[in-house]
């Protein structure tokens, strides 16, 4: 989406450019006075080049506007520009914060299952340490009878 956007702000901005009257006071003619003349791919990367710069608010100032309509598209691009860095970077926080809230309930479901777990585990241990310690003690009292009938 981002390169699409930077795709049409370059091509219009390249097109500002190409139809206004006076070719040298224009934001490429200032940079390369005969740009028509030049091979369609240096004009296409010089406007990404532009467009680039300006999203990534680095803007080195090697091309910049030369005349009042170029300087309003700028605004209005600049502007746009805020927005969706802010529109990005809350969706990106809300990613952050939604995956983290996830990552809490996943944990406290299944840190309270294997509790339980452990808890059965230890109930049965001492199950079977109790029945071993009953059956050690019926094997070593010869006199203990299971099956004999109370007198």
């Amino acid at each position: 989406m981002t390169l699409f956007l930077v795709h049409c702000a370059g091509c219009l901005y390249y097109l500002l450019a190409d139809r206004y009257p006076h070719k040298g006071k224009t934001w490429i003619g200032a940079v390369i006075p005969n740009f028509r003349e030049t091979s369609l791919w240096i004009r296409y990367i010089s406007a990404m080049y532009w467009s680039i710069t300006t999203m990534s608010t680095v803007g080195y100032g090697d091309l910049h506007a030369q005349n009042s309509m170029e300087m309003i598209f700028i605004i209005f691009y600049m502007l746009f520009n805020l927005g969706l860095t802010a529109y990005l970077i809350g969706n990106m926080t809300n990613l952050v914060v939604e995956g983290t809230r996830r990552t809490m309930e996943f944990v406290s479901v299944h840190v309270h299952n294997l509790l339980l777990v452990i808890l059965l585990f230890n109930l049965f241990c001492r199950i079977v340490i109790l029945l071993v310690n009953f059956a050690a003690k019926i094997h070593d009292d010869p006199s203990f009878n299971y099956f004999s009938k109370p007198s």
